[in-house]
């Protein structure tokens, strides 16, 4: 069986726990080494059923994901804007990532274009988001300067 070097098991193995301040996490590196240290081919040819191999597979799997769970601390930003959603926080905390990643190898041309690519979406999704909650207050107040004074106001 070949080996894939290009596995990305950040979002599809991200699992948030009790504590909002937790997040448990797949250290990517651990995970691929783990891949990459096992021998498949051993573990399929000492067994002829195709379910006993995906039983078998399934099994290793998740001790290779056991292994490289790790738990890290989320910031808890505190926000009053009504127009940050979890989305964006979600696209906040990719780009934090992207940013962790080229901050330890400023010279990797590849991780600084990610972070950039990152950092335009989570402000241009924020602009975005914004402008439409401002637009949706006006057309609530109806033209009335007012109303839509108070409303900015609290």
């Amino acid at each position: 069986m070949e080996k894939d070097n290009n596995i990305n098991t950040t979002n599809v193995l991200k699992t948030s726990l009790s504590n909002d301040n937790v997040k448990k996490v797949i250290n990517d590196d651990s995970f691929i080494h783990g891949i990459n240290s096992t021998d498949w081919e051993e573990m399929c040819s000492n067994v002829s059923c195709p379910i006993s191999i995906y039983n078998t597979f399934k099994t290793k799997w998740s001790e290779l994901i056991k292994q490289s769970e790790k738990y890290i601390k989320v910031k808890n930003r505190k926000t009053n804007k009504i127009w940050i959603t979890d989305e964006i926080k979600e696209l906040i905390f990719k780009r934090d990532k992207l940013w962790i990643k080229w901050k330890n190898n400023p010279k990797n041309i590849y991780h600084k274009e990610n972070y950039s690519r990152a950092r335009n979406e989570v402000n241009k999704t924020i602009k975005s988001r914004k402008k439409s909650y401002y637009s949706s207050l006006i057309q609530q107040a109806n033209g009335n300067g007012k109303k839509y004074g108070s409303t900015l106001m609290s």
